[in-house]
């Protein structure tokens, strides 16, 4: 549950883009530290671990807000009760849960554009750099493979019914990259104005690039690791 609600708070900074100066992880909680470029403002991000939040929990939130050193603290949990979030919203302390969602804060005009960054982020973690057109790009292949699901058929294992995955061709379009994969996924959301595909587009997106991010920390520790070892 931790996860799904640390992978909210890596949205929010995204959207709002914001940078991680610390994180650091409790038996209850998991506390993020961020900032923007162009600002001194300094936000704490509060993630609390525990299914709900009480008056009782508002009340060490609130003498933890007043304990750091920071000019915003924004609260993450899965629920709240009525009260706490009435003593949230009296301290001008921000919260997100299942029912108030990161992503109510981003216009649908901004959403693809967002989705666009991250694929660019990523195309440029991934390959060094950014295709200029979708033909530059190296994830997609034009000639169809066999579907997997399937094995060909087009038909669901001992059913007279369409393959879900290939729609009943036996045969599928060949992505070796997932993120070229979600990107022109987007794409076709985008133009049926399919908002809540897009949104799941860019959570997907917001995973990998957490994944990059700690594959890219082991394989630092490793060289470090064998530098120290050939010394």
């Amino acid at each position: 549950m931790s996860e799904h609600l640390l992978d909210k708070a890596k949205l929010l900074m995204v959207i709002e883009s914001y940078e991680q100066e610390s994180l650091k992880k409790s038996e209850n909680a998991i506390d993020i530290k961020v900032s923007k470029p162009d600002s001194d403002e300094t936000v704490l991000m509060h993630i609390v671990t525990s299914n709900t939040i009480g008056t009782d929990q508002v009340k060490t939130i609130t003498q933890m807000l007043e304990e750091e050193d920071v000019d915003k603290f924004i609260v993450f949990a899965n629920r709240f009760t009525a009260a706490a979030k009435a003593k949230l919203q009296k301290r001008d302390i921000e919260f997100f849960s299942e029912e108030k969602r990161v992503l109510s804060l981003i216009h649908p005009r901004e959403l693809y554009s967002t989705i666009n960054d991250c694929v660019n982020q990523l195309c440029q973690i991934k390959c060094g750099h950014i295709p200029k057109s979708a033909s530059e790009c190296k994830g997609y292949s034009e000639d169809p493979i066999i579907c997997s699901s399937c094995g060909g058929s087009g038909k669901r294992e001992g059913q007279n019914l369409l393959c879900k995955t290939c729609g009943g061709t036996g045969l599928k379009k060949h992505y070796s990259c997932e993120v070229r994969l979600i990107s022109d996924n987007a794409d076709y959301h985008q133009g049926k104005n399919w908002l809540s595909l897009l949104q799941n587009d860019l959570l997907s997106l917001i995973k990998i690039m957490r994944r990059e991010k700690n594959n890219g920390e082991q394989d630092a520790y490793k060289s470090s690791q064998n530098k120290g070892e050939v010394n």
